[in-house]
């Protein structure tokens, strides 16, 4: 038996509170903004620190000549370790040499070895170009290219957030301006995904547009019991794209409509808990970009 449309006719006022619930909220969202937040320290401390040089200055044919080491010292700076050791100390080491009866000066890293003042080394720079040098076998920088591993938190955190903000950003749309229609459950299917080693299952809606068109959509929960045993959930859709549509109780923060249609505002502390760790992240690296630029 059809059902009276709760939702009034669009456009909708989206209150900003459930703009920002439906936006960031959710478990690929959060877990996103965790792993990409997290991950992004250990970029802005090591990757500056990381010796790329290997990949577009010494790929090709290298000039070799002696040179003399004038100093050395320990760096804060070490490779492995665990909570039982602190891992294998970085030396830096000053050199001098001379080609064409110019003498250059630079420095270059290496890990668990040093050499004493005085020490004669050899020196490797790119062909014809002396002001670009390093100690044969060491690094120009404390880190070799293997600490490029440290992008993979920040580049997984980009797997879960891209998705989550492209699904916040269409329910956003939606909830303003697409139409409304009641859809019934189709199926259920467990994905490879699980939270808290809770299965997320992928579960199959099918309504019908006010031009009789059936179409469908998905959502995906942890929860299935509780969509599926519902006999019909309001789903909004565009009317030029009816395949584009979600489920309105399967949005982050589930938006509660009053009796007039009017979508009511989500909670003041709500909203705030969905964006902490989107606003963290943002400012925080915000901050590193800007720091790195004035110095």
């Amino acid at each position: 038996m059809p059902q009276a449309f709760s939702f009034s006719l669009p456009p909708r006022d989206v209150p900003l509170t459930v703009r920002l619930q439906v936006l960031f909220g959710g478990f690929f969202n959060q877990f996103g903004w965790l792993f990409f937040g997290f991950g992004m320290i250990f970029v802005w401390l090591f990757l500056p620190q990381a010796d790329l040089t290997s990949f577009y200055r010494f790929h090709g044919k290298l000039d070799q000549t002696q040179g003399t080491i004038t100093a050395n010292q320990k760096t804060h700076f070490s490779e492995g370790g665990s909570k039982h050791s602190n891992g294998t100390p970085i030396y830096r080491h000053d050199y001098t040499f001379t080609v064409a009866g110019t003498t250059y000066s630079n420095a270059s890293y290496a890990t668990g070895y040093t050499y004493a003042p005085g020490t004669r080394v050899s020196i490797e720079y790119p062909q014809g170009n002396p002001a670009v040098s390093r100690v044969n076998g060491m690094h120009r920088t404390p880190f070799g290219p293997s600490v490029l591993m440290v992008l993979l938190f920040p580049l997984v955190g980009l797997g879960f957030l891209i998705p989550g903000l492209i699904l916040g950003w269409k329910g956003d749309r939606l909830l303003a301006n697409g139409k409304v229609a009641f859809g019934t459950f189709k199926s259920k299917e467990a994905t490879k995904t699980e939270i808290n080693h809770q299965t997320v299952y992928k579960l199959t809606f099918e309504f019908t547009t006010d031009t009789g068109e059936t179409c469908q959509t998905t959502a995906r929960s942890c929860e299935p019991n509780r969509l599926e045993l519902e006999p019909q959930h309001e789903i909004v859709y565009d009317p030029l794209t009816p395949s584009y549509a979600t489920l309105v109780d399967g949005l982050p923060g589930s938006p509660h409509i009053d009796d007039r249609g009017v979508i009511q505002p989500a909670t003041f502390g709500a909203a705030l808990r969905i964006t902490l760790l989107p606003a963290a992240a943002i400012i925080g690296n915000a901050t590193c970009l800007i720091l790195k630029l004035v110095r």
